[in-house]
């Protein structure tokens, strides 16, 4: 877990509390992990691979990539906004 950001800087005894609550999450490309307006109950670490975020306001798909807001990528995690602020994603 030391390679993924949110964890670097972390000591051991912080990890250790951690990661037992942690469990991976498997998809399948063009699957959906979230939606927006959804109270956030959990936040996503990617470990491998990729993930779009999507603007579900926009249905306009002819031009490729039109209602991609952003690409994130290993390492990167989403979703912990909402788990903290108990609020919907965003």
């Amino acid at each position: 877990m030391r390679d993924v950001p949110f964890f670097k800087g972390r000591n051991a005894s912080w990890i250790s509390l951690v990661c037992p609550h942690l469990r991976p999450f498997f998809v399948f490309a063009g699957e959906h992990i979230c939606r927006k307006g959804v109270i956030g109950m959990e936040m996503y670490w990617i470990r491998r691979g990729s993930v779009r975020l999507l603007d579900p306001a926009s249905n306009d798909e002819s031009e490729r990539g039109a209602n991609e807001l952003a690409v994130l990528r290993d390492g990167e995690c989403f979703g912990q906004l909402a788990v903290i602020r108990n609020q919907r994603q965003a």
